[in-house]
């Protein structure tokens, strides 16, 4: 590990009622965080934990997309779909139970033409190099995030309708 950081990550966060807050990252509008009104907030944003998942879902397409352009991977589009679950009865206090997302499972869907092999390549090296996904899993988190190839349109052919 370097003795100084190389990239720093921010985010200055304000309290303004219930489970609402205001937080914010560098130059960008404020983000909001609360909670469902079933659970104490206002439902105006999303939970933390939610935020968790976005930030998983934008690391795994940046260090894709990195990764592909290295491995010369060609896709024309990644989706993913994630779902972290935990025990809110750590929340709520009840000691005998761990308050951490638990489980995360989901996909990653990629059209591409290239073989699953490279794409398995791909997924097993975003996984080693995203900081989100080697966060979930140090800390005890089990991850099931299946990468699935979908089949690209053969270059020049018409797009098909559902």
């Amino acid at each position: 590990m370097p003795d100084t950081p190389v990239a720093v990550s921010r985010a200055r966060g304000e309290w303004v009622s219930d489970a609402l807050s205001r937080v914010r990252v560098r130059h960008f509008d404020p983000l909001i965080v609360d909670e469902p009104a079933a659970e104490g907030g206002g439902d105006t944003g999303p939970r933390p934990t939610e935020y968790l998942m976005v930030a998983y879902a934008g690391c795994t397409a940046v260090i894709a997309e990195r990764v592909a352009r290295e491995m010369a991977f060609s896709y024309d589009a990644l989706q993913t779909d994630l779902r972290g679950a935990l025990d809110p009865r750590g929340i709520e206090g009840q000691p005998e139970h761990d308050p951490h997302i638990h489980t995360v499972t989901g996909w990653v869907r990629v059209t591409t033409r290239e073989p699953d092999e490279r794409l398995q390549r791909l997924a097993g090296e975003v996984e080693r190099r995203c900081p989100l996904y080697q966060m979930l899993v140090r800390s005890g988190t089990r991850v099931e995030v299946n990468w699935r190839r979908v089949e690209a349109e053969p270059t020049g052919s018409p797009p098909t309708t559902d």
